[in-house]
């Protein structure tokens, strides 16, 4: 988990110098940087996005902000989905919203990211997340993990939590 923490942590501190505050190009950048690492990483999977800006990606948004989906070597059958992440910079119900889309999702890697005003209201958040994780059946124990991702806008800095 710690290179897509790293990746979220350059991201905050290009835009910041750069003086970006756009949610929409925040969300771009992310996308970029998650499609150009599973390039490099997992060239094998097909990665799946409505971002324009993406020019290597093989499929329009598909469920999911972002999804890295495994084929077959026909590239016919879906084997299984690496990652799914959802982004949302907006009300806290909205957010609720797209982690039940993750909780669903059977996905190997499972990243929420989104914003709130202060590090602690980030945790009340991860608190949150951790209780609907907690309520939820059926799980994939040992199958799945969980990384939940938010900007601190008071600190100016990204806050993690990981559930496996």
């Amino acid at each position: 988990m710690q290179q897509y923490k790293d990746i979220l942590e350059r991201i905050g501190e290009k835009l910041l110098k750069d003086g970006i505050t756009n949610r929409k190009e925040w969300t771009s950048d992310i996308k970029r940087r998650f499609t150009k690492f599973a390039r490099k990483e997992r060239p094998e999977l097909t990665i799946a996005t409505a971002e324009s800006s993406v020019k290597n990606k093989e499929a329009g948004e598909w469920l999911y902000d972002l999804v890295w989906i495994k084929f077959d070597k026909n590239n016919h059958y879906m084997l299984s989905i690496e990652l799914a992440l959802e982004s949302e910079w907006g009300n806290i119900d909205e957010i609720y919203d797209d982690f039940q889309k993750l909780l669903q999702s059977k996905s190997k890697i499972k990243i929420m990211i989104f914003q709130a005003a202060s590090s602690d209201k980030c945790k009340s958040v991860f608190s949150d997340v951790h209780k609907w994780y907690d309520k939820y059946n059926p799980k994939m124990i040992g199958h799945e993990v969980y990384l939940a991702a938010c900007w601190c806008n008071k600190e100016e800095r990204f806050e993690f939590m990981t559930i496996k």
